[in-house]
């Protein structure tokens, strides 16, 4: 959970232009959190055990990405409960709520026989206020490599490039984890945004 006071504080020092000075342009800031993040973005990414199980249903989503410490909100119906199977996904902000809400992706996937899959979020935007105190919307191209852990978990890394501010950032090395959330109470503070280290085997 590190990311969050480290972003928050970039954020509110960008912003506060009445106590620090003038305010910077959203570039500026978009730089400046950058050049604060680069020990938090990895070059590498792990490979992780997966074991097939029914993960249809609503979940929460906590995602590291490049950095960023991001919410999602994730509904799944599978054609059939036992993998391999193809699913429906719809993915949502942490702030709108499943079903009522216009999701921001709408997308299928294909589960394997050991409860692997990937979702493709091409595009993802995250608009302003989607991360915590930082006023820049987002534009990605993401790949989620994901990892089925039991019903209620799943995990995996991320790999894609930010599009809009365009700074040539790629975000291969992010992580995220995924719990299972019906009544859509979870948030960032209640789940890991990575794979337990047990499930790592690379």
């Amino acid at each position: 959970m590190a990311p969050v006071p480290r972003l928050a504080a970039i954020a509110l020092a960008a912003c506060c232009g009445g106590l620090l000075g003038a305010c910077h342009s959203p570039s500026e800031d978009f730089d400046r959190f950058l050049e604060a993040t680069g020990d938090m973005r990895s070059a590498t990414s792990a490979v992780y055990s997966s074991t097939p199980a029914d993960i249809g249903g609503n979940w929460f989503v906590n995602v590291s990405l490049a950095g960023f410490q991001i919410g999602l909100r994730m509904k799944f119906v599978p054609a059939q409960a036992t993998p391999p199977s193809t699913m429906k996904v719809e993915i949502w902000t942490s702030s709108q709520t499943i079903d009522v809400d216009t999701p921001v992706v709408s997308t299928t996937s294909d589960i394997d026989a050991t409860g692997r899959f990937t979702l493709k979020a091409q595009p993802l935007l995250l608009p302003v206020g989607s991360i915590k105190n930082f006023n820049l919307a987002i534009n990605a191209d993401v790949i989620f490599d994901c990892y089925t852990q039991s019903m209620d978990e799943w995990c995996g890394g991320a790999s894609g490039k930010i599009i809009e501010p365009d700074v040539g950032l790629t975000l291969d090395g992010s992580t995220l984890g995924a719990a299972r959330d019906p009544n859509g109470t979870k948030t960032v503070m209640d789940v890991s945004p990575r794979c337990p280290a047990s499930a790592t085997t690379q």
